[in-house]
């Protein structure tokens, strides 16, 4: 299974989804602020980070910059009490692969967490790129190990599910 890190300042939060994630099979690390977090994203990889956005020390849009820093793609699934449209848009624009609200449904949340490792595995399945490691169609050029898309010499950014959308279609 799955290696998850949690990222809440809610230690009811971080053990409940430890506690359900854990009873699936996966194994969960948690971090209490986002500076544990960042510390713990350096010692390990992780194959999804969940994360709250208002936590002391960093926040999750800073967690999220530093996931998208390092060099294998890790999703990131934010749940947050934030829920405005522009908090969502901000969320997803830093590179967040989805963005749930509290309270949430642990039914819809598990969902969500299926459907992300299963969209970041089928993208690192073989036959999901060729033998290079890039798909290069005129003048587009996308490079998935390091989840890069460039046309005509440009490179175009993208969240995470559009990447993977591309990647699909």
């Amino acid at each position: 299974m799955s290696h998850i890190l949690v990222i809440d300042d809610d230690p009811a939060v971080a053990e409940s989804l430890k506690f359900m994630l854990e009873d699936l099979g996966h194994t969960v690390a948690t971090a209490e602020d986002g500076k544990e977090g960042i510390q713990a994203l350096g010692r390990e990889r992780y194959d999804l980070v969940i994360t709250d956005i208002i936590m002391p020390e960093k926040d999750g849009l800073e967690i999220c910059r530093n996931v998208r820093s390092l060099p294998r793609y890790t999703p990131v699934l934010m749940l947050t009490c934030l829920s405005s449209e522009v908090d969502k848009v901000v969320g997803l624009e830093m590179g967040a692969d989805d963005y749930m609200t509290k309270p949430f449904s642990l039914r819809e949340l598990l969902a969500r967490i299926k459907a992300i490792l299963r969209r970041d595995e089928a993208a690192r399945s073989p036959g999901a790129d060729d033998s290079a490691g890039t798909i290069e169609r005129g003048d587009l050029v996308i490079d998935i190990g390091k989840r890069r898309v460039i046309r005509s010499g440009v490179e175009i950014e993208l969240t995470g599910t559009e990447f993977n959308l591309l990647l699909h279609f």
